[in-house]
């Protein structure tokens, strides 16, 4: 008996990259480790000192130092924590602001600046407080009070005005990305009957498009579900490049998930799916075929409930026992090189390769084995079976 042993794509990914020399747990030496790093290094900006470097790494160190630090500070207002701490700034500025101008900045109604005794300064602190955070504080200030601090109570309740607008709209934007977060990743589609397409990559949008003509003269559109490790919106905008202007592309309904993670299946409805497409990734044939492998080996927890038929893309022709020995009933398909052999006949004899190049293809007119008995042609001649179609 043969035994198969799956790895884990990660760490092919990781044998495939290694850099050439390198194998098991071997080191490389400095001379071979100096280049490798200055040239991953090279996009920053910035070089990044080999391991024995001496004199060069202390000198290269500060500078490392400061550049990641000037990334940090670049960065900061495109996330929450920096955004939030930014508006804290912002609010104690202003509040402090206020409140020496309430201290020294204003006039009582006699004239002349105000002199406040030891504890008054707390008390024109309490005050911008409240003007910033409350613009109904403004509304405290008697009629007949001076002019400038009418002036400095409606310019910084305005000002906390906005700036509350600002903390609110930050806070709805946060708490509405949360939610549509948890929709796109916990939502469950309930469908029956549709097609299930496991995997995004280059070729999808030429598999949905073969799939939108394949249901084109059905009177009861079937929707088409794609679980694939991209962005939700990523992937409706690419099918919209692909097909401007199409109205079938409301069928499409795109999921971002992990294709051999159960829950992910249990969230697509494979159970009740009526076909079951897996797409090897845009990687190396072993990460791919490995991907597809562990894909089929997280379906079989679903094998009572699933009726659909099962169509895996695989590079290697040694995988499709591999997938036959795990689901009998899967089909694999080589797709590239069904692509060469077509290829070959439309250079050879062009003729026969377009034929193929139809019969592959939902567009135009197809070909359908159909009983005879359907069609009421039992015991017809052939020249009048001929007239029925």
């Amino acid at each position: 008996s043969e035994r198969v042993v799956l790895e884990d794509p990660r760490r092919i990914l990781s044998d495939q990259t290694r850099p050439r020399g390198m194998t098991g747990g071997s080191e490389f030496s400095n001379s071979q480790l100096r280049p490798i790093q200055r040239r991953q290094s090279s996009w920053l900006g910035a070089s990044i000192p080999a391991a024995g470097g001496g004199a060069d790494d202390e000198e290269e160190a500060p500078r490392r130092r400061r550049f990641v630090a000037r990334m940090r500070l670049g960065d900061l207002p495109s996330t929450l924590k920096g955004q939030l701490l930014i508006l804290l700034v912002f609010a104690i500025v202003l509040v402090a602001a206020g409140s020496l101008a309430l201290r020294f900045g204003i006039s009582p109604s006699g004239g002349g600046t105000v002199t406040y005794s030891r504890g008054s300064y707390a008390e024109s602190l309490w005050l911008s407080w409240g003007l910033f955070f409350d613009p109904g504080t403004q509304t405290g200030i008697e009629p007949d009070a001076h002019l400038d601090i009418k002036f400095v109570a409606a310019l910084f309740s305005v000002t906390g005005f906005i700036f509350n607008l600002v903390v609110l709209g930050t806070v709805v934007d946060y708490v509405r990305k949360k939610l549509d977060q948890h929709r796109v990743l916990h939502s469950r589609i309930i469908l029956n009957d549709h097609v299930l397409v496991l995997g995004w990559s280059d070729r999808t949008p030429f598999l949905l498009g073969e799939l939108l003509e394949m249901t084109e003269g059905e009177t009861d559109l079937k929707k088409i579900v794609v679980l694939g490790d991209l962005d939700k919106y990523e992937m409706i905008e690419q099918i919209r490049i692909a097909f401007p202007n199409d109205p079938r592309v409301r069928n499409i309904i795109c999921r971002q998930g992990t294709t051999f993670e159960i829950s992910d299946l249990r969230r697509a409805s494979i159970a009740s799916a009526r076909v079951v497409i897996i797409l090897g990734q845009d990687n190396l044939p072993r990460i791919a075929d490995s991907q597809v492998i562990t894909t089929v080996i997280a379906m079989q927890e679903f094998k009572d409930q699933m009726s659909a038929s099962i169509i895996a893309e695989v590079r290697d022709v040694e995988k499709i026992k591999v997938l036959k020995d795990i689901e009998p009933n899967i089909v694999p398909v080589i797709a590239q090189h069904e692509s060469l052999r077509v290829a070959s006949l439309m250079a050879l004899f062009p003729v026969l390769g377009n034929m193929f190049v139809d019969f592959m293809a939902f567009s135009g007119d197809e070909i359908y084995d159909v009983p005879v008995s359907a069609v009421g042609m039992v015991g017809k001649t052939f020249d009048i079976a001929v007239h029925h179609f």
